[in-house]
């Protein structure tokens, strides 16, 4: 746990790249971890996936709609007006301005899949049960409100 030196297969890792900086690198190792589990482990996401990810400008908001999309999925997020653009420019296939409306009532975002909470929206569980955002067997993972679950 100590040591400034480990053996590991080269396969196992990744030229970082010039200009990133050794705590960049990490915090993307870190963050991409975080998405791909959620969306792969948890919430099983494929092709034929709708998500809406809560908070698509944060880290793992940002990185989970370019992977998501990578995937072929289909995917909303949610974002302030000052990070449109760049939710926008990650993939989201509809960016919806919080400040601007209620996700819940938007009629695009019924049945989904999944729902991925990077904000720890307040009642984000209810909000979507009750609203018919999530399907009955979906998944809704929250990694910032420790009350759900």
């Amino acid at each position: 746990a100590f040591a400034e030196y480990i053996c590991v297969p080269a396969s196992k890792l990744s030229k970082i790249p010039e200009g990133v900086t050794y705590d960049q690198a990490a915090a993307v190792a870190l963050v991409g971890t975080t998405a791909h589990q959620i969306l792969f482990d948890c919430c099983k996401v494929t092709a034929d996936s709708k998500i809406l990810i809560l908070g698509g400008s944060t880290a793992v908001g940002n990185l989970a709609i370019q992977l998501a999309k990578s995937k072929g999925a289909w995917v909303a997020a949610t974002c302030s007006s000052r990070n449109v653009d760049f939710v926008t420019q990650a993939g989201a296939d509809l960016v919806l301005n919080y400040q601007e409306k209620k996700w819940e009532d938007i009629a695009e975002l019924k049945n989904l899949d999944a729902v991925l909470d990077c904000v720890g929206e307040k009642e984000g569980w209810s909000r979507t049960s009750k609203n018919g955002v999530v399907k009955s067997d979906g998944a809704f993972v929250s990694i910032s409100n420790p009350d759900v679950g």
